[in-house]
């Protein structure tokens, strides 16, 4: 299947991983950074919601 393709196509296969990968990274990073400034529920807190 890919002996059809023409090689411009081929080439551009990496592309999105190339852009994605260091932007995932970035988002990751700042996701934990924000989880970890905020603070944890404890068991009794999530029980004392669902009644």
């Amino acid at each position: 299947m890919l002996e059809h393709l023409p090689m411009g196509k081929v080439a551009t296969v990496g592309l999105a991983p190339a852009i994605f990968a260091p932007l995932m990274n970035i988002t990751g990073s700042i996701l934990a950074n924000w989880w970890r400034g905020k603070p944890v529920k404890t068991d009794e807190q999530l029980t004392k919601g669902d009644s």
